[in-house]
């Protein structure tokens, strides 16, 4: 047996229609008050993600300093007697892959915060605290290369210290020192300020004049 079709009465239908449209009337309404208080709770989140931005680069302002007293900085380290001695490349480079280490994990807090200020339209706020691990990165590249030429360098002197007098060919030493000298020199700028490369320049200049 057929199901007979119950069509609801003209008068019912206007009424449902005026109903939805009273409550979307209503629904209008509100929609500027809930949108500013989008907008304040946003605004409220900008500020502490600004907040939090900004004290993570004076964090990272201190980890830049404390990253210029590492050892690979300095040519000679204290002994436990107190005796100075030459820190050398293995150490240097010991300490730079610790540094390196510790990079990478920071690098992982600034992906986050940049990540915040991207939500929050704060892009240009983590500029400061990206050239902070960017410049550590190519000081680490940089100190890296001077080690190989401190290396270079010492076991040239070495190797011209042991030669017998009568078989030394002071030209070729001083030419061979020369080049050395050079490649200090030619050492990135951002070595220059260190320990470690004021006392290379010197060790070279003073093996030079004895020539």
């Amino acid at each position: 047996k057929e199901r007979s079709l119950t069509i609801p009465s003209m008068g019912k239908l206007i009424k449902d229609l005026e109903t939805a449209a009273c409550s979307w009337d209503a629904t209008k309404a509100i929609v500027p008050e809930t949108l500013q208080r989008i907008a304040d709770v946003d605004e409220v989140w900008r500020e502490k993600t600004r907040f939090k931005v900004e004290a993570y680069e004076k964090e990272l302002e201190g980890k830049h300093g404390i990253f210029h007293t590492l050892p690979f900085w300095f040519y000679f380290r204290q002994e436990d007697d107190g005796t100075m001695s030459k820190l050398g490349e293995r150490s240097a480079k010991v300490a730079m892959m610790e540094a390196e280490a510790e990079l990478d994990r920071e690098k992982k807090s600034l992906e986050e915060n940049a990540h915040l200020c991207g939500i929050f339209e704060l892009d240009g706020l983590i500029d400061a605290s990206r050239k902070h691990v960017i410049d550590m990165k190519q000081d680490l590249k940089a100190m890296s290369a001077f080690w190989e030429v401190a290396n270079n360098l010492e076991m040239f002197i070495d190797s011209s210290k042991a030669l017998v007098w009568t078989e030394v060919d002071l030209e070729s030493v001083e030419d061979g020192a020369k080049a050395h000298l050079k490649e200090v020199k030619g050492l990135h700028k951002c070595t220059r300020w260190s320990d470690s490369f004021k006392s290379l320049d010197k060790i070279c200049k003073d093996f030079l004049s004895t020539i």
